[in-house]
């Protein structure tokens, strides 16, 4: 026989694969959207802006998130390093949420716990 779940339980392995597997399948698939030539405009328009906010390159307090430039003043080489650099970073929390994920299956309670 099997216990169940509590709320509490139910709602942190939820949380754990939106974290884990959601976010990073999100920022794919808006990438994909933003590369692809033939995608309508208004869709890669809001898949960049999605991604510049998340991003925080819309945040006032410090005039574009830490950038030299404006999104919309960046030249296509500066975009794509920008993307570049973005893609780096995803890549590392995805280490750092494997490690979380490891130490949570020793036995600890997990980011959400």
């Amino acid at each position: 026989m099997t216990a169940k779940k509590t709320p509490r339980a139910a709602k942190r392995d939820i949380m754990d694969r939106i974290h884990l597997e959601g976010v990073p399948a999100a920022f794919q698939a808006m990438l994909e959207v933003c590369r692809d030539p033939k995608a309508p405009a208004p869709a890669r328009a809001a898949c960049g802006s999605a991604l510049f906010r998340a991003a925080g390159l819309f945040d006032t307090k410090d005039g574009g998130g830490g950038l030299d430039k404006n999104p919309g003043d960046m030249t296509a080489d500066e975009l794509a390093e920008f993307i570049r650099n973005g893609e780096a970073h995803i890549a590392n929390l995805q280490k750092q949420s494997a490690a979380l994920d490891a130490e949570a299956q020793d036995g600890e309670d997990g980011l959400f716990g």
